[in-house]
């Protein structure tokens, strides 16, 4: 997002948590949220997130963790952006980040997440618990590596899962197209634990 400052604000009918980019500027992670559709009802009265009901725990240039906790509701809203595939740091960011993600599941249970992995899954990654049977486009050569850091604490990549994509996902299975026009690939996705 380029954002260069941290924090919890409100950007007309939004709540706006940030994580800044770094010290050249690049990167940086936002998490949207409507202070004006109701989260929930409660004596027929319509409850809206506020910006004191949200907080941020963990932040980098490339991930932001923010805690929501209005009423009798408690989740977490992880924003993330991977390294390139072919960045040097990729196994490294990946290991820090999902432990993380570990921890936060361990303690807060109801989490739900945005990523862009910059890996695609393989069929032979298809468990039916993290990742679903949905094409993965061409394989990513650290995705097997990868996996493995995300199987386990409960959390599930829920746009690789047929029966909750619709048939339109199936029909056209990526969320981004190379530069050249004629690659395409799935990148990115949203996962969450099973209680959403």
């Amino acid at each position: 997002t380029r954002r260069k400052d941290k924090g919890v604000g409100k950007r007309g009918s939004y709540i706006v948590a940030s994580a800044p980019s770094d010290l050249k500027g690049d990167y940086g992670c936002e998490i949207w949220i409507s202070s004006s559709i109701p989260l929930f009802l409660a004596n027929g009265v319509k409850h809206c997130v506020k910006v004191d009901d949200v907080s941020i725990f963990h932040s980098s240039p490339r991930y932001l963790f923010a805690r929501i906790v209005s009423g009798p509701f408690s989740f977490v809203v992880i924003s993330a952006h991977a390294p390139h595939s072919r960045s040097l740091d990729l196994m490294e960011w990946h290991e820090d980040f999902s432990v993380k993600m570990k921890n936060c599941v361990e303690k807060y249970n109801t989490v739900i997440v945005g990523i862009d992995f910059n890996v695609r899954f393989k069929s032979t990654h298809i468990d039916n618990l993290f990742v679903g049977g949905v094409s993965c486009g061409t394989p990513s050569p650290h995705g097997d590596n990868i996996v493995d850091f995300y199987r386990g604490f409960g959390v599930s990549l829920i746009s690789t899962f047929d029966k909750l994509t619709g048939e339109m996902f199936l029909r056209d299975p990526h969320t981004c197209v190379h530069k050249n026009g004629n690659d395409v690939f799935t990148d990115d996705y949203i996962a969450s634990t099973a209680d959403i």
